[in-house]
């Protein structure tokens, strides 16, 4: 039985968790754009001659939740010379090692501006 000084609190627990995971799949495949990008710009020692590998340079599959987990890819598809490619220098390695160490920064950063945009 409630009487006069009792408070309800109600959190909306679901809410909180589908903004997280926005917001991480947005991180993430923003991560991945750029290391998409960063791939392109710098190859090791080879010269383009068909342009096959920066074309199919690309994100494979956007972010998506599994779990507790955000995934997505990204690599060369439909090119199976980018594997003798990497043997040279693997400039995908290189991107990715660029790129995703800023994801947790970049997560952060679109945390506070999702929740900056919902309070207006």
């Amino acid at each position: 039985m409630k009487n006069n000084t009792d408070v309800d609190i109600n959190f909306d627990a679901e809410q909180l968790f589908q903004d997280m995971i926005k917001t991480a799949k947005d991180a993430v495949d923003e991560t991945m754009e750029e290391a998409v990008d960063h791939a392109k710009k710098n190859h090791p020692r080879w010269r383009r001659q068909t342009g096959r590998t920066d074309r199919n340079t690309q994100v494979i599959e956007k972010a998506k939740p599994t779990g507790f987990k955000v995934e997505g890819t990204w690599g060369v598809v439909k090119t199976p010379y980018a594997g003798v490619l990497r043997k040279r220098g693997d400039w995908l390695a290189a991107a990715q090692n660029e790129k995703a160490p800023g994801l947790s920064d970049k997560l952060e950063r679109k945390w506070h501006q999702r929740k900056r945009t919902q309070s207006k």
